[in-house]
């Protein structure tokens, strides 16, 4: 894996915190208090920078698949094209590791700086709601001795105005999620057998916490850095997926019905995949890699396999567009693979990637940008086109992060 991987995942395991087990039946109710902070007026710096995409010298393009899949292959768009003639909605840039952030919008070319969040900040995540509107992002704050003292969570339009910020005085939140488009998962690691997760409301300030006593339940550990996920709730509580024990002592996700306290499903093999399950945007499906294939599974538990016996198996990072058609993926460690839910096929774009980043959806599920380590070129491909554009690097900069919708 590249070094920004690396470093995510030299940073999580830093935030590890020795677990407790306890198996709970299931419970809706209060979680632990916290310390609320309203929000500050909202700063916006706009800044009017130039962005444009040129040639791609230096994209690995083949002519031919090499994994057994249909062909669909990418061409490489020659010379300099604005990126706001070519793409929509607002994206979120990132200058460092831990540097500042702020949102593009492409149409105007006006960048707003995300306020920074109040003392030292150890590490921090961000991710947009389902419908694409909100930014959600939380800052893990540590005190001069390097002990940790709390969380934010901000919640941002796409002028970077702050609509809601809280401060918790609890900490060990290992991931957040968007449940829907008003309530965020905070991950809670201090019960691992049970997965005990936060429901939290910010508009509402309400909270809530559910465990459930699962079968064969995951205990994090020291021993797999850069593990972000253990549990994923549906948007109805009713089922979901866990990474649990499958075959000795070795993890694969399990879908779970939590209504009938059953399992629906789990893979006959657990293999070194540890992706994060990814729900389809009407929330009725999961994508979950294990044993290197990717399956789509639903409500019942049926499990579709979307490559076939014939074909190269290695899934990593599956995205799904935000229109339910297509999952992208990085297939055989560097090869970009695109599933078509509509055609049932699956195509190699014939393109290589250098690292393996995650793959980001433009609003309108026409493009997918990859992002680049700071100061390198990203780049864009355009599936309606089928081509491939290099987006100029932009120095100490790492984008995009995020695609949201811009507001008008």
């Amino acid at each position: 894996m590249g070094d920004f991987t690396m470093k995510r995942k030299t940073i999580f395991l830093a935030m590890v915190i020795s677990l407790t087990a306890g198996c709970n039946p299931v419970t809706i109710s209060p979680t632990v208090q916290m310390t609320l902070t309203s929000a500050s007026a909202a700063t916006s710096s706009p800044i009017p920078p130039t962005y444009t995409l040129a040639p791609s010298p230096d994209v690995t393009l083949t002519n031919t698949p090499d994994s057994g899949l249909v062909s669909r292959c990418l061409a490489v768009e020659d010379g300099e094209i604005a990126l706001q003639t070519i793409a929509t909605g607002t994206i979120v840039l990132g200058r460092g590791f831990y540097g500042d952030r702020s949102l593009l919008n492409l149409q105007t070319g006006v960048e707003y700086k995300v306020p920074p969040a109040s003392g030292d900040v150890f590490s921090y995540r961000w991710v947009i709601s389902p419908d694409r509107n909100l930014l959600a992002i939380s800052d893990n704050l540590q005190n001069a001795d390097g002990q940790f003292e709390g969380m934010t969570l901000s919640i941002l339009n796409a002028r970077a105005e702050i609509l809601e910020k809280i401060t918790f005085d609890k900490t060990g939140f290992s991931n957040i999620r968007w449940l829907d488009n008003q309530n965020i998962i905070l991950y809670t690691p201090q019960t691992p057998e049970d997965g005990t997760v936060m429901f939290f409301n910010p508009f509402a300030r309400e909270q809530q916490s559910i465990s459930n006593t699962l079968p064969d339940f995951y205990v994090d550990s020291y021993l797999t850095p850069g593990l972000e996920w253990l549990i994923e709730y549906s948007p109805d509580l009713e089922w979901g997926v866990y990474l649990g024990y499958v075959q000795d002592l070795r993890a694969g996700p399990i879908i779970y019905d939590f209504i009938a306290k059953q399992v629906l499903w789990k893979p006959s093999f657990a293999g070194p995949d540890y992706d994060k399950p990814m729900w389809s945007p009407n929330r009725d499906k999961v994508a979950v890699v294990a044993s290197r294939q990717l399956y789509i599974i639903d409500r019942s538990g049926h499990a579709k396999p979307v490559l076939n016996e014939s074909q190269q198996k290695e899934v990593h990072q599956p995205s799904w567009s935000p229109d339910g058609r297509y999952i992208i993926f990085w297939n055989v460690y560097d090869s970009l693979t695109l599933y078509d839910s509509q055609s049932e096929e699956v195509y190699d774009l014939c393109y290589k990637g250098d690292h393996l980043l995650p793959l980001i959806w433009s609003p309108d599920s026409r493009q997918i940008a990859i992002p680049a380590y700071a100061g390198e070129s990203s780049n864009l491909i355009d599936i309606e086109e089928s081509k491939v554009y290099k987006l100029t690097a932009i120095p100490g900069i790492i984008y995009p992060m995020e695609w949201m919708n811009s507001i008008p």
